[in-house]
């Protein structure tokens, strides 16, 4: 093992004796592997701040911990199988029909590459999804009257994706757990990456302005100035130096924000002590038939409640729940 690694768990483990009883050195392994990871991922550059492994850790450990309770209240496992199709209201509701079941199963190269695994008899992973809803005219049985054109709400599930396949729950979860540390850490990668987008961009915002600026004085010289209307450079010129002191403003804000390498540091930091900011999960209950219509309470075909999570970031989100599959259901 490399000197530095070695350093790093020795270094852990000593500060999770006294509080890890069972387990120390594998968790502090598990630490000092993610904490390298997430340096690089968000920037390299964190690694010329003297003691920056232990700044993180206690950082790292909370968003450990807090992803590792978020993934045990996960619902699930639900089995995938043609049988839980027919019998099991999640699985009815996420796929529109058995086929489209099957498909997923045996088409998905992840599931199949685990199925294919010595000794494996299931395949344990997190089914993503995407979830509509929209509102859709169709018929509707109201006592013992069927009425047409009533509006519905109407629940679909597509593009389902296998996260983190294993051949054991706790293979699954633990897998789960670096996927979420790992994708914090390309959050904060992306965070200064934008900071500095929109550095550059305020730059040539403010070099433009000044540019304006200069032409509309030249403009106005000499014989020019009998042109214009009175007052009307000088309006134009002192609101285009309001805009530049704003410009300006902004400009020393986020350079100061990321003046030292210490500010690279000081963001991961922030970011792994409050990773709910970044990442959120949510346990979600829906009533639904089998053709997707929320709260339908006609004797033909009534609701049924289904649960699962949905986990967020600031721009996507998707519905998720805890799976398993036999072998045979994969492999045909």
């Amino acid at each position: 093992m490399h000197m530095a690694m070695r350093g790093l768990i020795d270094t852990f483990s000593a500060i999770f004796r006294h509080e890890r009883p069972q387990g120390d050195l594998e968790h502090a392994a598990f630490l000092a592997e993610m904490t390298e990871r997430v340096v690089v991922t968000a920037s390299p550059k964190i690694r010329a701040v003297r003691g920056y492994h232990k700044r993180l850790l206690p950082a790292l450990d909370s968003s450990s911990k807090y992803f590792a309770e978020s993934i045990r209240h996960f619902p699930g496992p639900v089995t995938l199988a043609k049988q839980t199709w027919n019998s099991d209201p999640l699985v009815n509701a996420c796929f529109a029909s058995v086929e489209q079941l099957e498909v997923f199963l045996r088409g998905n190269a992840d599931i199949r590459e685990a199925a294919s695994r010595t000794d494996s008899r299931e395949v344990y992973f997190l089914l993503t999804m995407n979830r509509r809803e929209e509102v859709v005219y169709g018929s509707a049985m109201v006592g013992e009257m069927i009425r047409r054109d009533v509006p519905q709400e109407v629940v679909t599930f597509s593009d389902h994706r296998c996260v983190a396949p294993g051949l054991t729950i706790h293979e699954t979860k633990q897998q789960l757990n670096r996927l979420a540390l790992e994708l914090l850490a390309s959050l904060a990668s992306a965070s200064i990456l934008e900071t500095r987008k929109r550095l550059e961009d305020l730059e040539r915002e403010r070099t433009s302005l000044g540019y304006e600026l200069k032409i509309l004085k030249l403009k106005d010289q000499g014989l020019g100035s009998a042109l214009t209307r009175h007052g009307e450079v000088e309006k134009e010129l002192a609101e285009g130096g309001m805009i530049q002191e704003e410009l300006d403003a902004e400009i020393t804000r986020l350079k100061s924000a990321f003046s030292d390498l210490e500010d690279y540091l000081r963001l991961v930091e922030s970011i792994f002590s409050h990773p709910e900011s970044m990442l959120r999960f949510e346990d979600m209950t829906l009533e639904v038939n089998r053709k997707g219509v929320k709260n339908y309470t006609g004797i033909d075909d009534p609701s049924r409640p289904i649960h699962f999570a949905q986990f967020s970031t600031s721009e996507r989100s998707r519905a998720a729940f805890l799976a398993v599959s036999p072998v045979e259901e994969i492999i045909a």
